[in-house]
């Protein structure tokens, strides 16, 4: 998949993300996931998939705020704690302003937010398909690449087609968006 992005880049396309689906994780004895099993016995059974955000000018569209997941609580802590050792420091280089305050000159900085943004490795399981097709994508990973990629209006390419799955989440998130 990676010689894919790379031909890609090479024809004009930017690679803006390469994003991890992880259909299965295991860690210390403990597991999640339902990867398609692997008669593999000379390397671990894959159980992720690329997804690639590509853009075809260095200016695109991305709206991060329609994708925002919650922050866990220790992240939001962890930050503050963070503000609070580094900031202490930096008291008296910023006039007039509380430690550990907000910065008014980083707009984009902010502590203690209930949401973050995406991350590139999303763990969604694969959900179980009826028809002849065995590679679906759950309606759960291709809705936030139709929020953040896509205004109403806009049309969403599935160069696939497969089994419809972008075509049928598309019409519930945005309206006048034509597949």
């Amino acid at each position: 998949m990676r010689g894919l992005a790379l031909a890609l880049q090479a024809d004009g396309w930017y690679l803006r993300s390469d994003i991890v689906w992880a259909k299965g994780v295991s860690f210390a004895g403990t597991w999640h996931g339902n990867p398609m099993p692997e008669s593999v016995t000379d390397r671990p059974t894959r159980a992720h998939e690329m997804v690639f955000l590509l853009a075809k000018s260095p200016r695109y569209f991305y709206d991060h705020d329609a994708v925002k997941e919650q922050a866990v609580q220790s992240a939001t802590g962890a930050a503050a704690s963070f503000r609070r050792k580094a900031w202490n420091k930096r008291a008296q280089s910023i006039p007039g302003q509380a430690v550990g305050s907000h910065r008014p000159d980083r707009p984009d900085v902010a502590y203690n937010q209930p949401l973050r943004n995406l991350r590139d490795v999303w763990a969604i399981t694969a959900k179980p398909f009826r028809g002849e097709h065995f590679a679906v994508w759950p309606e759960d990973l291709v809705r936030p690449m139709i929020l953040a990629g896509s205004r109403p209006g806009d049309v969403v390419l599935d160069p696939f087609g497969g089994t419809g799955t972008a075509a049928h989440v598309w019409p519930c998130l945005l309206a006048g968006a034509r597949f």
